[in-house]
């Protein structure tokens, strides 16, 4: 018999059927988490269950517990959803690109991360209402998502720093001056229209924060380029 039109042997099915059987628990996993993420933030922590996140993701509740050990656990889950999101919106500046300059790349990177935080209600109201003095362990969580955010900021002008975009600065305070910067604002946003920050407004809030904090922590240059960034448009 010619090899090449041999039958698949035992192995190709179960390891199909093992592809098959992992990619709908990662389905499954993230419909929880979609549901869950809603649920926590249009009713409320304390009122969401098990049960009901099951429900809404149209799965039993035996199948959330196969997924998470509890709603502290979803809830850590829906915080790295989001850190994922930030982490792919930071792409590392090419400092010989011909297609942007160093700065437009700069005020990209940073436009890209606040319109994360911005796009979606349900994450800002999470962080910024639910999250707020509630429970201990939705506050721990939070704070360890902000604990996150803060180190991505610092590490952001870290890098700047080497590469000439950012004057000499207190790390720690710089850092904490930009993230506060950016949750008053989101929370401001969203206290005005609880429907969600829409996209004509998310983007001059997007373009104001860039324009400020780049300002504030730029190097001259850096402070120069976030002068005209409103006339060249950001990125």
């Amino acid at each position: 018999m010619n090899e090449n039109n041999s039958a698949p042997d035992g192995n190709d099915k179960e390891d199909g059927r093992v592809r098959r059987a992992r990619d709908r628990r990662a389905h499954t996993r993230q419909l929880l988490v979609t549901a869950a993420r809603g649920l926590f933030a249009s009713i409320g922590y304390g009122d969401t269950t098990p049960s009901r996140i099951a429900e809404v993701a149209s799965v039993t509740r035996a199948t959330f517990y196969q997924h998470f050990d509890g709603k502290s656990d979803v809830f850590a889950a829906v915080m790295d959803h989001l850190i994922a999101q930030l982490r792919d919106a930071v792409i590392g500046v090419d400092l010989e690109s011909i297609e942007q300059t160093a700065e437009q790349q700069l005020f990209g990177n940073f436009a890209r991360v606040l319109q994360v935080l911005l796009s979606d209600p349900d994450y800002a109201r999470l962080l910024l209402v639910e999250a707020v003095g509630k429970e201990r362990v939705l506050d721990g969580r939070a704070n360890a998502f902000f604990g996150h955010l803060i180190g991505m900021i610092r590490s952001a002008l870290d890098e700047g720093q080497s590469a000439g975009f950012v004057r000499p600065v207190e790390m720690d305070i710089a850092s904490w001056a930009m993230l506060g910067m950016v949750k008053e604002v989101m929370l401001r946003a969203l206290e005005r229209d609880q429907r969600g920050i829409n996209a004509g407004e998310r983007m001059r809030i997007v373009e104001e924060l860039v324009i400020c904090c780049m300002a504030g922590v730029g190097s001259r240059r850096v402070r120069d380029a976030a002068a005209f960034a409103r006339d060249a448009k950001l990125p």
